[in-house]
């Protein structure tokens, strides 16, 4: 419980300080977030979509067993019909909406990250390095992404 002097006015006034803060850093980052195409158009068309972590794939499952799961979550998500937006770091860019080939390219990557909240900042610096790293996101890394890409759903796999 967070306690200050001044009470319930003063915890209200230090969380709308943060959630604005909070919004402020999403926005000055949002540019070095690449949100495909139809994921962009479906949230700018209040259609539903529906963000997925990629650890599973990246740490949890061995190929091809993770391709089979990644293609099973997509088209589930589809099938209900929402739009399926795997996030991920390719080549030290975060991603929102991965195209079939990025996918296997994170896939079949050896030694792809696993990328938390904490570590976006770092995976995504070193693109300009030239080590462009690769990286499955967590459920924190993915919610980050997803509301960078004004998508309030996210599914995690157990």
């Amino acid at each position: 419980m967070l306690t200050t002097r001044g009470g319930q006015a003063a915890r209200k006034a230090l969380f709308s300080h943060l959630r604005l803060h909070g919004q402020a850093i999403f926005r000055r980052h949002a540019s070095s977030v690449v949100v495909s195409d139809e994921v962009r158009e479906a949230v700018a068309s209040k259609q539903p979509v529906v963000a997925l972590e990629s650890t599973i794939y990246t740490h949890g499952l061995p190929y091809p067993e993770n391709l089979a799961l990644a293609s099973h979550l997509s088209a589930t998500v589809r099938k209900n019909g929402a739009i399926a937006a795997t996030c991920a770091v390719i080549d030290g860019v975060a991603r929102v909406g991965l195209e079939e080939q990025d996918l296997r390219r994170l896939i079949e990557t050896k030694g792809a990250r696993k990328v938390s909240r904490r570590d976006l900042a770092y995976v995504t610096s070193k693109r300009g390095a030239g080590q462009g790293l690769n990286g499955g996101t967590t459920i924190s890394g993915t919610m980050i992404l997803a509301h960078i890409a004004g998508i309030h759903v996210c599914i995690c796999s157990v």
